[in-house]
C-alpha cells in the first residue's frame, strides 16, 4: 500500500512539471510571436526633413504605435553608427553647423513591454538614410495686390526646389499648406477661397521649398512672412452703379472700398446741398434700395466712406467718393392730378357702378394708372376716375423735361409793348393765389391726354439742344375776364409817362391802329387755357439756360408778337410745337393748343375757378395732408371732412385711410 502511495505522489509532480513546461512554452511562443509581429510592423514609412536655422527637423509617420524612435549618424572614422538619442513622439532634432554637410542617418523604431516585470525593448526595423543638403538659398517673397479683382500675387526667386508649399497662418500663429506648387508663383483669391482680412487681423503667407528624394522629403527654410492687410485689397476709389428695379425705383450698389461706413446722399439741387438718405456698416449688404424716386428728373446720388462717423462731415473721405446721376422715367404716380370736369368714382376700370362724384378742380393723388383711368383716394373712398378729363401737374410729371415760370402767380408780365397795363402788369392774377408754393415751385395744371405731345415736341426741341420754359398751362376762366376786363377798362387811356406831341393810347399800341382787336390777345369769355389744352412757352438754350431772343417778350399783347412778325428763334419754337401736333395762333408767337385732343375727347367745358394743391397726398411712406402753399400737416390733430385724424412729427397721418 505504501509503494502505491509514493508512485501517486511522483505522478502528480511529473504532469506539475509538464503543465508548467505548457505555460512557459506558450508564453515564450506568445512573446516570439510578439516580437515577430512587432519587428515586422514597428517600420518608419515617410519622412520629412526641415532646415531652418542651422537645425535638421525629422518627422515621421510609423505604420504601428511606437513608443520611441532611435537616431543614429555614421561615423566616417569608426565607420559605424553612433547614437545620437532616442526620441518619444514622431520628430527629432539635430542641430550644429555639421547639418548642412553629407550625412548617414539611420533611425530605429522602438517599443517598449514587460514582462514578469522586466521593460523590454523590441527594435522594429531601421532604415537608413543619406541626406544630400541643398542650399536652397533665402526665399524672397514679392506681393502685388489687385483690389478690383480682391486678389494677390506672390511671387519668389525659384532654384533648387522640385515645389513650394504655401503657408497660411491663422490668429495664434499656427501655419497650415494652403497648396503645393511647383511654379515660383501663386494667385491668392480673396473672393471666395480666402476670408478677407479683418482690420488689425492681416492674413500672413509664407512659403517654402519642396525636394522629393528617394527616401525621404527635404524641406528648406521657410519664407520671410508676407503681410496681406485688408486695405490691400481694397481700392482706394468706389465704383457706384445703379440699376432700375421696377418703376421709377432704382438699387444702387457699390463694392467695399477702404473705409469701415458707406453713406449713402442725394443731392437737392434747389438747396444746393447733398442730403443723407442711409449709412451701411461695411459687413452689411452695400445696396440701397431708393423707392419711388421724382417722375421724369435727374437724379444725382453720390456714396461716401469713412473710419470714424465723428468725421464724415469733415470730407475727410476714407475713398474717394463716386457718383452716379441717371434721369428717372416718367409716370404719374403720386403725382397731383385736378378733373376738368366733375367725374364719376368708378369701384374698377371696367365698372359702371359710381362710388360718388368728385368735382372739378379737386386735388387727387394718382396711386395708379390702368386703362386710361386714374386710381385715387376722394372722400374715405379709392376708386378710378377718367383719365382723360383731369389735368396733372407738370413739374411732377414732365419733371425736369421743361423750365416753369408761371408768372401771373407772383408778377403778371402782361404789358403792351413794354407799356404797362394797370392793375395787370406787376399783380397776381386772380385764380393764380395758389399756384406759386411756399417753396417757389409752381402747380401747372395741363391736361393729361394732352401731354403725348408736349413729350414729342420735347424730345424734337432737345434734338437741336433746346428746353421749353413754360410761362402758363390751365388758365382759370375767371382768371381769363379778369384779364379781359380790367384791360378793356383801361385800354384808352394814354400810355403813362410818355411826352408825346400828339397821346397814344395802349389801345392804339396793342391794335396798331385798327389792324387788331382786344379779343385777338385776349378772350372775352371762355380760353382753351380754361379748358387745359393750351401753352405759353418758349425756347431755352440747354448749355447757357437763356431764353431765346424773340420778335417781343413774352405776353407782349401788341401786334408785335403776331406770328407774322417771327423771327428765326419764334419760328423754331412753332416748328416744334406743329410737328408734334399743335395749332397755333396768329397774334401769340407763344401760344399753342391741342385742339385735335380736345375734339377726340369731346371736351366742351371748362373749369372757372383756380385750383390749389391742397388735399391728400400719398408716398412710399404713407398718407400726409397737403396745404394751399404747399406744407403739410405735422404733429398735431387735425378734422378733415367732419373727420378726426393725427398726423405725426414728420407729417404722415397716424390712422389709416
Amino acid at each position: 500500500m505504501k509503494k502505491r502511495k509514493g508512485g501517486k505522489r511522483r505522478g502528480n509532480r511529473k504532469e506539475h512539471s509538464i503543465l508548467w513546461g505548457s505555460v512557459i512554452a506558450g508564453i515564450v511562443v506568445c512573446i516570439m510571436f510578439y516580437l515577430w509581429h512587432t519587428h515586422l510592423k514597428n517600420e518608419l514609412n515617410d519622412i520629412d526633413i526641415f532646415f531652418q536655422n542651422n537645425t535638421i527637423s525629422l518627422t515621421w509617420k510609423p505604420s504601428f504605435k511606437l513608443d520611441a524612435c532611435r537616431l543614429y549618424r555614421y561615423d566616417e572614422w569608426t565607420k559605424e553608427y553612433l547614437p545620437c538619442g532616442e526620441y518619444t513622439g514622431q520628430t527629432m532634432l539635430l542641430s550644429g553647423e555639421s547639418i548642412t554637410e553629407y550625412m548617414k542617418l539611420r533611425l530605429r523604431a522602438v517599443n517598449y513591454i514587460k514582462i514578469f516585470g522586466f521593460g523590454i525593448a523590441i527594435p522594429g526595423y531601421s532604415r537608413d538614410l543619406t541626406i544630400m543638403p541643398v542650399d536652397f538659398g533665402d526665399l524672397e517673397l514679392n506681393m502685388s495686390a489687385d483690389p478690383a479683382g480682391r486678389l494677390v500675387h506672390i511671387t519668389w526667386n525659384a532654384e533648387m526646389a522640385d515645389t513650394y508649399e504655401v503657408y497660411l497662418f491663422d490668429e495664434y500663429g499656427r501655419r497650415q499648406v494652403y497648396e503645393q506648387i511647383s511654379g515660383n508663383e501663386i494667385m491668392l483669391d480673396f473672393n471666395d477661397k480666402i476670408p478677407m482680412p479683418e482690420n488689425d487681423a492681416p492674413v500672413k503667407v509664407a512659403v517654402r521649398a519642396v525636394c522629393h528624394e528617394k527616401d525621404y522629403t527635404l524641406y528648406g527654410p521657410m519664407s520671410d512672412i508676407v503681410m496681406i492687410e485688408r486695405e490691400d485689397l481694397l481700392e482706394k476709389e468706389l465704383f457706384l452703379e445703379w440699376q432700375q428695379t421696377s418703376e421709377r425705383q432704382y438699387a444702387l450698389t457699390w463694392q467695399v472700398c477702404r473705409g469701415e461706413w458707406y453713406e449713402v446722399q442725394q443731392w437737392l439741387q434747389e438747396e444746393q446741398r447733398w442730403q443723407t438718405k442711409e449709412i451701411f456698416h461695411r459687413t452689411e449688404n452695400l445696396c440701397y434700395q431708393t423707392g419711388h424716386l421724382p417722375s421724369s428728373r435727374q437724379i444725382r446720388f453720390r456714396v461716401i466712406s469713412y473710419i470714424d462717423p465723428d468725421k464724415r462731415d469733415q470730407e475727410e473721405f476714407e475713398s474717394e467718393p463716386s457718383e452716379v446721376t441717371f434721369h428717372t422715367d416718367m409716370s404719374p404716380l403720386y403725382c397731383t392730378i385736378w378733373p376738368i370736369i366733375p367725374l364719376h368714382l368708378l369701384d374698377n376700370p371696367d365698372s359702371e357702378r359710381s362710388l360718388g362724384e368728385v368735382p372739378a378742380g379737386e386735388a387727387l393723388c394718382v396711386l395708379e394708372e390702368r386703362d386710361g383711368y386714374f386710381k385715387v383716394f376722394y372722400k374715405e373712398c379709392i376708386g378710378f376716375v377718367d383719365s382723360s378729363y383731369c389735368m396733372i401737374n407738370l413739374p411732377e410729371y414732365i419733371g425736369d423735361l421743361c423750365d416753369y415760370n408761371i408768372t401771373s402767380s407772383v408778377h403778371s408780365m402782361s404789358s403792351i409793348h413794354g407799356y404797362d397795363i394797370p392793375g395787370i402788369t406787376g399783380k397776381v392774377i386772380k385764380g393764380y393765389e395758389n399756384i406759386c408754393l411756399g417753396d417757389g415751385e409752381y402747380l401747372v395744371p395741363y391736361l393729361y391726354p394732352c401731354t403725348e405731345k408736349l413729350c414729342r415736341a420735347i424730345e424734337y426741341a432737345a434734338e437741336d439742344g433746346y428746353r421749353f420754359r413754360i410761362y402758363d398751362a390751365f388758365r382759370p376762366n375767371e382768371a381769363t375776364r379778369y384779364y379781359y376786363d380790367i384791360t378793356e377798362s383801361v385800354i384808352d387811356q394814354p400810355i403813362a409817362g410818355e411826352q408825346m406831341d400828339s397821346e397814344i393810347t395802349l389801345r392804339e399800341m396793342m391794335t396798331n391802329n385798327g389792324k387788331y382787336r382786344l379779343s385777338s390777345f385776349l378772350a372775352a369769355s371762355i380760353s382753351a387755357h380754361n379748358k387745359g389744352i393750351a401753352l405759353d412757352l418758349t425756347l431755352v438754350d440747354l448749355n447757357t439756360n437763356e431764353e431765346l431772343k424773340m420778335q417781343t417778350y413774352i405776353h407782349d399783347l401788341s401786334a408785335y408778337a403776331a406770328i407774322v412778325q417771327n423771327n428765326d428763334n419764334a419760328r423754331l419754337l412753332a416748328k416744334y410745337m406743329k410737328e408734334a401736333g399743335y395749332n397755333d395762333l396768329f397774334s401769340e408767337w407763344w401760344h399753342f393748343q391741342d385742339d385735335e385732343t380736345k375734339e377726340k375727347i369731346g371736351l366742351k367745358s371748362y373749369l372757372r375757378e383756380g385750383v390749389s394743391v391742397e388735399g391728400w397726398k400719398k408716398d412710399d411712406t404713407g398718407w400726409r395732408y397737403q396745404l394751399k402753399d404747399g406744407s403739410f400737416y405735422e404733429d398735431t390733430i387735425e378734422v378733415i371732412n367732419g373727420k378726426e385724424y393725427s398726423f405725426d412729427e414728420e407729417g404722415y397721418c397716424v390712422e389709416d385711410l
